[in-house]
């Protein structure tokens, strides 16, 4: 992009404070005093240790933190040291004039330092060229002493050009009417030009002089000419042409004269104060006066307001002991208000020790709330003069500079806009050519040349009748080959199924060094919209859409797109409790863990030991001892740990009890009462069955009557346990019947038959009484073994009584006939 630079200017009136720079945020001046305004109301503090008897100026940086001050032979930096290659003894020096010293930032690394100081011949203007960068920014002394003007009257005042970045400075030849202008740009060139206009000021060695004073848009100044007549001229930044505009002229008493000049912010108001130079302060005749005038009134004088007389004297001069009341210059602060010197000290010339403030400078009259001594200095020690500290806020009159935008690439058959928006609304703009321009008027046309073009725009701002009110730019849009630069291609990604708030990648790598331009959208949830792969990290589901372009050709033959889908997994679909319950078993048990599988789930118990499939959502376990198996239940189609849900079962495994085994074998009679079981045990359950006949069922020994032969079951529970194979135990007993019989015959003759008196087996003992038929007892035995042959008896019938013993015994009598 060509550029012309012809600086578009439009009068604009600049609220106060809009602008951030706070280079003039800290004053010096007086003794070694530091007004800071970064607080509210503005502090004081000290640091040098050299006076400023008059000229003096201050530089901060943007952020308002004091870089350098001065106060003619001494050039300080930020640490209140001598900047290196100052010359500290050169009679270099402005610290007896009233706007002696200026300091003006001229680019990021240099900065002027301008003073008007005596010459070999008269009092000139002096530079010295400092690179503020050097030194850690401490600075650092490039050249100095260079004269640039002589026999000069004490006005030295700068204000931006209406570029912003230039400065203009204005000063006066004594014994004159001609005004010296220089331009200082941005590369530190100085260029000058004289102007007659105004007044013709007397020789130096009048006292009438008052510091040269801008008001805060920078296009007006004012200044003492004489004793009682105060100049006004309006000040063109654009050429730095003068033009008088208004004065004010006043009777003032001998030797009183204007010296105290400022502005309000708004530029209505004029605030005038005066002094006399020769000693006559402490004469109420010859006191100090604060005024002010409308500048919108037609008569200056008739708009006069007197705001305040200094107080009377407290002896006479020739006492010499006088207390001066006597007000110095003014300087309107950051704050909105203006602040005056003080020449007043109650016995000590040296000393002054606050300033005067007007508190409302725009408003008219007495309202304006001038106070007398309102801002105390301590620990600092003012004076009548203030530093000479430009105004760094003022910015540039262009409204608009001619903008009309970068060179551009263009696909064929496509469209572009160019320029920039209108922000004032003052402006024409005029395009040429007009070919494939929708409206060559426009501040934003859209272009759609078919060949490559170079469009010129003029931008004039009709409303301002200035000399630089016009700025020109240019743009050329090339249309392009696209086949000539490569197909562009867009893969957003594969659309993924993630967790919430889960970080997933999108996109692929970028494969051409950087040659394409990446954008994604929306840009919820993402870390970058600008790189080839950002991660997305999201609660809600989103399609993401991908854009890849060429980043210098507009239009759509460079411009591809692609998007993909990144759904919100919901873990509730995962199987829920899918272990299963928990288990308790017995020692040797194979049982069965979790439930039926669901499709599209993996399944994957630990530990694996003891288990028939370790992937199966319902596998065989027979563990040795206590353990818990836990499940991981995973969607693998999910991206993230929320498409694993976990669950446990825990398998307690018992081990059988140990109990008493009962007689497994039981021999009785038919009839006979026989005792089954064992010896119970404290703890445990029992059960028998079948239960007929029997005394106990539920006991772990009864009585039982069987008919015949009869298999019992005892079962025996330990409640304590759970598993149901190691808390019961069953238990078999048979009660076997024998082929008992009561005899009726007793042959002991040898062949084995009817021998003995057998009565069969008993689970009893058995008691036997015999008796004839006579009822003598002929045998009898406590425990028969059915081993009696009879053989003392004579043949012949008999009878018996016999008894089984015991809990079940029962008793039974007969006869049998003896033979032989």
């Amino acid at each position: 992009m060509g550029r012309l630079r012809i600086i578009l200017l439009a009068l604009v009136l600049i609220p106060f404070g809009l602008f951030a720079q706070k280079e003039g945020d800290i004053w010096f001046f007086g003794t070694a005093t530091f007004m800071d305004f970064s607080t509210d109301p503005p502090s004081v503090f000290t640091g040098g240790t050299v006076p400023s008897p008059e000229g003096s100026t201050s530089l901060s940086d943007s952020d308002g933190n004091l870089q350098f001050y001065a106060a003619g032979r001494h050039f300080y930096n930020r640490d209140h040291a001598i900047v290196p290659g100052w010359p500290i003894a050169s009679s270099y020096s402005g610290h007896f004039m009233a706007q002696g010293n200026l300091l003006l930032p001229i680019n990021d690394s240099t900065m002027h330092y301008y003073s008007i100081a005596p010459g070999a011949t008269r009092v000139g203007i002096y530079y010295s060229e400092i690179r503020t960068t050097a030194n850690g920014g401490l600075g650092e002394v490039v050249s100095w002493n260079n004269s640039i003007a002589d026999s000069v009257a004490e006005h030295m005042a700068a204000v931006r050009h209406a570029d912003g970045e230039s400065w203009w400075i204005l000063s006066h030849y004594e014994s004159s009417d001609v005004f010296i202008k220089y331009l200082v740009t941005e590369n530190g060139s100085i260029s000058r030009s004289d102007q007659a206009v105004g007044d013709v000021h007397p020789p130096r060695w009048e006292p009438y002089l008052s510091p040269l004073v801008f008001n805060h848009t920078g296009d007006r100044f004012a200044l003492a000419s004489k004793f009682g007549r105060v100049e006004l001229f309006d000040f063109d930044r654009c050429t730095g042409e003068i033009t008088f505009f208004n004065a004010v002229v006043k009777d003032l008493v001998s030797y009183n004269a204007f010296y105290g000049i400022s502005f309000s912010p708004n530029g209505k108001m004029l605030y005038l104060s005066d002094r006399t130079f020769w000693n006559f302060e402490d004469s109420l005749e010859h006191a100090s006066r604060v005024f002010q005038y409308n500048l919108d009134s037609t008569n200056l004088l008739n708009s006069e307001v007197l705001l305040f007389t200094a107080p009377p004297p407290c002896e006479p001069w020739w006492s010499g002991n006088t207390c001066r009341r006597a007000f110095g210059a003014h300087k309107l602060g950051p704050d909105g208000k203006i602040y005056i010197g003080e020449a007043s000290d109650d016995g000590n010339d040296a000393v002054y020790d606050s300033l005067s403030v007007i508190h409302n400078p725009d408003l008219p009259g007495l309202a304006c709330g001038f106070e007398h001594k309102a801002f105390g200095l301590n620990p600092g020690h003012g004076s009548g003069f203030l530093p000479n500290i430009p105004n760094y806020r003022l910015g540039p009159l262009v409204a608009q500079e001619a903008e009309a935008g970068p060179d551009l690439l263009l696909c064929p058959d496509d469209s572009v806009r160019i320029g920039t928006a209108d922000t004032s609304g003052n402006l024409i703009f005029q395009w040429s050519p007009a070919t494939g321009l929708s409206d060559a008027t426009s501040a934003q046309p859209m272009a759609s040349p078919s060949i490559s073009t170079t469009y010129y725009l003029t931008v004039t701002d009709a409303s301002v009748n200035i000399a630089c009110n016009r700025t020109m730019d240019s743009v050329r849009i090339t249309v392009i080959d696209p086949p000539s630069y490569g197909v562009p291609s867009a893969n957003a990604g594969t659309d993924t199924l993630v967790c919430a708030d889960s970080p997933v990648m999108l996109g692929t790598p970028d494969t051409s060094n950087g040659s394409w331009n990446y954008q994604w959208s929306p840009a919820t949830g993402l870390n970058a919209t600008a790189i080839p792969q950002p991660t997305a990290s999201i609660a809600t589901s989103q399609t993401y859409h991908l854009t890849v372009s060429r980043p210098e050709v507009s239009g759509s033959c460079m411009t591809v797109q692609d998007s993909v889908r990144i759904s919100i997994y919901n873990p509730s679909v995962l199987p829920q409790d899918a272990a299963g319950a928990d288990q308790t078993i017995c020692q040797g048990d194979t049982i069965s863990l979790g439930m039926a599988g669901t499709n599209g789930i993996d399944y994957f118990w630990t530990p694996a030991s003891n288990l028939s499939n370790a992937q199966s959502p319902q596998p065989s376990a027979w563990p040795d001892g206590p353990v818990s198996y836990m499940l991981a239940t995973t969607d693998p189609s999910v991206n993230g740990p929320c498409g694993t849900l976990n669950d446990t079962v825990a398998i307690t495994v018992e081990q059988p009890f140990t109990h008493p085994l009962p007689a497994p074998v039981v021999t009785f009679c038919p009839g006979e009462c026989i005792l089954l079981g064992v010896a119970p045990q404290p703890g445990f359950d029992y059960a028998w069955a079948p239960t007929t006949g029997l005394d106990a069922p539920n006991a772990s020994m009864t009585r039982a009557r069987p008919d015949g032969t009869t298999t019992y079951t005892l079962t025996v529970t330990d409640p304590r346990l759970q598993s149901s194979n190691c808390r019961r135990q069953v238990y078999t007993v048979v009660a076997t019947a024998e082929n008992c019989h009561f005899p009726t015959l007793l042959w002991p003759n040898g062949d084995g038959i009817a021998e003995t008196l057998d009565f069969g087996e008993y689970a009893a003992r058995v008691e036997l009484t015999v008796y004839d038929l006579q009822g003598r007892r002929v045998y009898a035995s406590e425990d028969y073994g059915n081993d009696w042959r009879g053989e003392e008896l004579a043949v012949g019938v008999y009878g018996y009584r016999m008894m089984v013993t015991g809990e079940c015994g029962f008793a039974r009598a007969g006869k049998f006939l003896k033979m032989r």
